[in-house]
């Protein structure tokens, strides 16, 4: 029987190939750590599409679909979910190896495997929506995956490269890894939490050969049976030794892409249940297995202790013998990357088909809420712009937007509420529209855009349409109806806006905070002083709007002195994108995301505590926030000059629920 102990002789790192939200909730991904020296998860689709039948996910796959979620977004809800979960357990593994170990990884899309550009922006969008420094992005180390997977490494997100199948795949996969590695050196960006693994796959190599020497003609040399996968595993570590353990390499400064072995639970019962892990017990490897395969081990598992150079000399004397038994080795492996990404894909499609199944079996409930968070928002309203409303009005802030996109005239809709100071409102922000949209048509109710038939034109030459909706303070809920009527009147307005969008209409949808009076006045003293001289939107927001830019010239003595601080005139700039200024935030753990222009590295002080650093991912610098307490936090972001001087960003403040 083995022990942990006996695993850490090794040098190897285990990992758990599964991944259920049973085994997170109930403790068993933690004792795995704990008693079975396990210091890492890896997921795949096949693994979520057996996982999401379980009882565990029927609560909440059934809310997801209630709320009228798409198949897509519901999978990708769940898996996101239970990554985080898993990433969090694994989380002091993680720091006490120096961000070598302790990840867990989510694979991209399937079907994007044959698409570099789509698996790169798809990687950086799970990398940040996950927002887990020991999370993995898994790509196939496909040609398209090798670019994918090297530009991700570049933006400083870990990868895992999968289905590799061949030595020479593998050391392409090294190759992507290096490359990216050092251009992150060359362009002074940190190495330190970037890391990746090569995934090795090997039992489906024994399938496939078996398979094939036992329809020869005169039948299979049995001397040949159950040795390919480890013979070609064995040549792929020895490539691993030589990259990446010689003396210029390690001095580098680099650290090496670890070699991982997948798909080592045996697949034949005539095989050990534990012969793979036994055999590829190799230091500075990971091995990832499922927890029967891990049982099976420390059970009963034997290491194999011998030589790696007399290993490797067998390895090749067996692959010659293959060729002479008529295998074509090479064809065999292309087949199996085939297989890999088609079995993968089948399964994602197995997933989509049981979130549609379950979206169409829910029942209907109240509408879903906008399916995007506002592209603009302030103290008075939230703002939804379309595609090609986007385009014409460009960045900038509400009341600039609205300014630059009025020339060709505005629509003005008005779903408040009829009351009369809220009907003065209108027509006094109405007034505030800049040019001749000061006397734009106004109707009322989102119907009149349908009876016109003005929802039906098509291009962005037509007029501005400007909804203005609001949230209900109090209403009138009918016994036996599922809606008040506040709900169905602002889904007519979002479903009129979504169909202008698709007509591409320029269009706004002002959704204004109570009291409505108000905030209509504010936004139209606002938009009516827009274009005055030496007046920009920006200037008329609060002070989160617009970063002061403080320079503080480093103090390189030991004083208690404060530095001085001076405005200073340029473009570069730092500023706490998340969280929002006063954004309720309501877990306990949050990665704050950081933008700044090019610099050497970013701090941050929270409630005025001492500086810490920030790491740098994917064009932003992120801060894990962990185990804070309820009430209002205070951040502050300082950049590191190349000039050797500070840039400092203004507070952005935050409430912990």
């Amino acid at each position: 029987m083995l022990t942990p102990a006996d695993i850490a002789a090794t040098r190897q790192s285990l990992w758990l190939d599964n991944l259920r939200r049973d085994l997170i909730l109930d403790g068993t991904i933690a004792r795995m750590k704990d008693f079975r020296a396990v210091s890492g998860l890896t997921s795949n689709p096949s693994i979520f599409e057996k996982a999401l039948a379980l009882d565990c996910y029927a609560g909440p796959l059934r809310d997801l679909a209630a709320a009228g979620a798409p198949a897509e977004k519901i999978f990708e809800t769940l898996a996101v979910e239970d990554i985080q979960r898993a990433a969090d357990i694994f989380k002091p593994v993680y720091e006490v190896s120096g961000c070598l170990d302790g990840f867990v990884s989510m694979e991209v899309s399937p079907r994007l495997a044959r698409n570099a550009a789509a698996t790169e922006a798809e990687g950086l969008r799970l990398f940040e929506k996950i927002g887990r420094r020991n999370l993995m992005i898994k790509v196939p180390a496909t040609t398209e995956g090798l670019a994918a997977g090297e530009a991700l490494l570049k933006k400083g997100v870990s990868v895992n490269f999968t289905l590799i199948f061949s030595v020479e795949r593998y050391r392409a996969v090294t190759q992507a890894y290096t490359g990216a590695m050092s251009w992150r050196s060359r362009n002074r960006l940190p190495l330190e939490g970037v890391a990746s693994v090569a995934s090795f796959f090997v039992s489906r190599i024994d399938s496939a050969v078996d398979a094939a020497l036992k329809a020869r003609p005169d039948g299979a040399p049995k001397e040949l049976l159950g040795r390919a996968a480890i013979a070609n595993s064995v040549l792929a570590y020895e490539l691993y030794r030589e990259l990446f353990y010689t003396k210029p390499y390690m001095a580098s400064g680099m650290p090496p892409q670890r070699i991982l072995w997948a798909s080592t639970s045996v697949k034949d019962p005539a095989y050990r249940p534990s012969l793979y892990m036994e055999e590829l017990a190799l230091e500075g490897s990971v091995n990832t297995a499922p927890e029967d395969a891990l049982e099976a081990y420390f059970a009963a598992g034997r290491i194999n202790k011998e030589p790696l150079a007399d290993r490797a000399a067998a390895a090749r004397t067996y692959f010659a013998g293959l060729a002479k038994a008529g295998v074509d080795f090479k064809r065999l492996l292309l087949e199996l990357e085939a297989d890999g990404i088609a079995k993968f894909a089948r399964s994602y499609d197995g997933i989509l088909a049981l979130m549609e199944a379950a979206r169409r079996a829910a029942p209907a409930q109240k509408p879903a809420a906008p399916p995007a968070p506002p592209d603009l928002a302030d103290s008075e309203a939230e703002a939804w712009l379309s595609a090609a409303l986007k385009t014409a009005a460009g960045a900038g802030t509400l009341e600039e937007a609205l300014a630059r996109s009025v020339s060709s005239g505005v629509q003005l809709v008005s779903c408040l509420p009829d009351a009369p100071g809220v009907e003065a409102a209108v027509e006094n922000f109405r007034a505030s529209l800049p040019g001749n949209a000061g006397k734009c048509p106004l109707a009322r109710g989102t119907g009149a855009l349908r009876s016109s038939g003005e929802i039906r034109r098509r291009g962005p030459g037509r007029p501005l349409v400007l909804i203005l909706t609001a949230g209900a303070e109090k209403d009138i809920v009918a016994s036996g109806e599922k809606y008040i009527f506040w709900q169905l009147e602002t889904a007519q307005a979002i479903g009129d806006f979504e169909a202008m969008d698709l007509r591409n209409r320029r269009v706004l949808r002002l959704h204004l905070k109570h009291p409505l009076d108000k905030s209509l006045a504010l936004l139209g003293e606002r938009i009516a002083r827009v274009g005055k001289a030496g007046v920009t939107g920006k200037a008329l927001q609060a002070e989160e709007s617009e970063m002061l830019k403080l320079a503080v010239k480093k103090n390189n003595k030991t004083n208690s002195t404060k530095p001085a601080t001076k405005i200073v005139d340029t473009n570069e700039y730092v500023v706490v994108d998340y969280p929002k200024n006063l954004e309720s935030v309501t877990t306990r753990q949050y990665s704050v995301r950081i933008g700044a222009s090019d610099c050497t590295g970013v701090d941050i002080s929270v409630n005025d505590q001492p500086w810490q650093p920030c790491r740098h991912a994917v064009g932003y610098w992120w801060f894990d926030w962990n185990n804070f307490q309820p009430g209002t936090h205070q951040l502050v972001a300082r950049m590191h000059k190349r000039n050797g001087e500070y840039l400092i960003s203004k507070r952005r403040r935050c409430k912990a629920l």
